[in-house]
């Protein structure tokens, strides 16, 4: 072996006689009285680790489960003298080396579950051979000969600990369990392998991003349903972008766990129709795309388009309003999670299709009063956003390849705002209104629920909660709108805005938003 391993050297003396009692319970085979202090050490292979001794005896009678002991690392296809190592047995190999070092035993042999065959007159049981004539191979024995055997027997931490990255140690080493890399237990390299045992930015691709997009769609989607040049009918388009980032994530010596940052584009197509007095319905479509980047050791995107529809039910006066507004999108796109190079493991990426469905509502009141020629327009506004993660598997990344279980998470966005707005002639046919808003903007948490992942390799489950809190920031948005004066004959309506949000988290940058819009009237 060429690479550095880790090791834990002898525990307390109160523990190794409570590995003593385990053995003994896993064989039913008296130990000699020095196999605690002497013949039991830690062994760590990238996160997977567990406590090894060893006793002498007969396979027979040190065996377990009709003839394996229970040892779950120790798994390989029959072979015979030829037989050469696969990534299925890798463990055995290095454990044994590793045992071999610290104890100095000329024999250690590591039994394989699953793997004894029957020869006639006789069973064989391969093992793996040390120092001895064929060195580092893996050869065969009878199973009535007294010899050393070494086994597995519990689990235990690794040894240089892992940074903290907001998931529980526990959770990572859980993932981790049974998975063997050959790499050195350091704590930049405990780091490396948790992220890529755990998913990327998990509420960030199917909730924040999403939110985004579906916030930018209802502001721009309200501001083509108002019928200014009151006409019964119009058709209005608009296009819309924005950009999203988180609240927060987490930063160590070694980097960062969680960031990301996302862009998404729409383009939205309607009709409104006035439906009595004041009061107008609105329905609509959109067309969307979200690219989410993450941010921290090894990258990767997700990229999901989606198209949806929605409706606008209103009422307006010269002083008053009020809308109400539902929409629903449906999203899909590859999630490419990059994986860094560790240890034996080159890097690479874990990827697969992400499908979203994704509902909004909106309820916005507001009122109008004109003053010295301006017009002043306090309003008040809640949206909702729901997404649900639909299951998905990822593939190409063993062994961290990552299985998400349905999930459904929620947000809460408030705006209270007052705006200005003061209107110009033009050409004495066009009005050009120019309008400055700012607002105070909460982004509320709504105790989502944990996430639950899946390691496809090991089957090992965790459930992810998310790091949530009530999130406080200031709105900032500019317009300019051309439109008819009500004696014009144009039926053309258009309408350019700009916003920032700047939010009081230290390490969440400003978000914008943009939009154009034209509407056509009809007599």
């Amino acid at each position: 072996m060429t690479k550095k391993f880790f090791t834990f050297i002898k525990r307390g003396q109160s523990k190794n006689l409570i590995y003593i009692v385990i053995i003994s319970i896993f064989s039913g085979y008296s130990f000699q009285k020095t196999i605690a202090a002497n013949n039991e050490t830690n062994i760590t292979v990238g996160l997977t680790c567990g406590i090894i001794g060893w006793n002498n005896g007969k396979w027979e009678e040190l065996s377990l489960n009709s003839g394996h002991l229970d040892a779950p690392w120790y798994t390989g296809k029959k072979g015979g003298n030829s037989w050469t190592e696969n990534e299925n047995n890798k463990a055995s190999r290095i454990w044994s080396d590793k045992y071999f070092e610290q104890n100095s035993i000329n024999w250690v042999r590591f039994a394989y579950f699953s793997d004894e065959v029957t020869q006639p007159t006789r069973t064989m049981v391969r093992h793996h051979r040390w120092k001895n004539s064929t060195s580092s191979q893996f050869t065969w024995t009878d199973d009535n000969r007294a010899q050393n055997w070494a086994q597995y027997i519990g689990n235990c931490s690794t040894e240089n600990g892992i940074p903290d990255v907001g998931i529980p140690n526990e959770d990572i080493e859980l993932l981790a369990k049974n998975i063997v890399l050959e790499v050195s237990n350091t704590r930049e390299n405990n780091y490396k392998m948790a992220l890529n045992f755990l998913p990327k930015s998990l509420f960030a691709t199917g909730g924040k991003a999403i939110q985004a997009y579906q916030n930018d769609l209802v502001t721009a989607v309200k501001k083509k349903s108002k019928n200014n040049k009151k006409e019964k009918v119009s058709i209005w388009t608009s296009i819309f972008s924005g950009n999203n980032s988180p609240f927060d994530f987490n930063t160590n010596n070694f980097g960062e766990y969680g960031n990301w940052k996302s862009d998404h584009n729409g383009f939205l197509i309607g009709l409104t129709n006035e439906v009595g007095s004041n009061k107008f319905i609105s329905i609509f479509g959109n067309n969307g795309s979200v690219k989410v980047d993450f941010l921290d050791q090894g990258g990767g995107t997700y990229k999901p388009k989606g198209n949806g529809f929605g409706i606008v039910i209103g009422k307006e006066s010269e002083k008053n309003y009020s809308h109400f507004l539902f929409s629903n999108t449906s999203f899909s796109g590859k999630h490419n999670r990059g994986l860094i190079p560790v240890g034996d493991f080159a890097g690479g990426s874990a990827s697969g299709n992400k499908s979203i469905t994704s509902y909004v509502f909106d309820l916005t009141i507001g009122k109008r009063k004109e003053v010295n020629g301006f017009l002043i327009n306090p309003e008040i506004s809640g949206t909702w956003n729901q997404n649900i993660d639909h299951e998905w598997k990822e593939s190409g990344g063993d062994p961290f390849n990552l299985q998400y279980n349905e999930y459904k998470d929620n947000f809460l966005l408030t705006e209270i705002s007052i705006a200005i707005s003061k209107k110009a002639k033009v050409y004495e046919k066009f009005i050009l209104t120019p309008t400055i808003k700012a607002g105070w903007i909460v982004d509320w948490d709504l105790n989502n629920k944990p996430a639950t992942i899946t390691n496809l390799e090991n089957s090992q489950t965790i459930t992810i909660k998310p790091d949530e809190q009530n999130q406080q920031g200031i709105l900032i948005e500019s317009s300019i709108k051309l439109g008819p004066t009500k004696d014009s004959e144009s039926k053309l309506e258009a309408e350019v805005s700009y916003g920032i949000k700047l939010w009081e988290s230290n390490q969440k940058f400003s978000d914008w938003r943009a939009a154009i819009g034209v509407s056509y009237f009809f007599d």
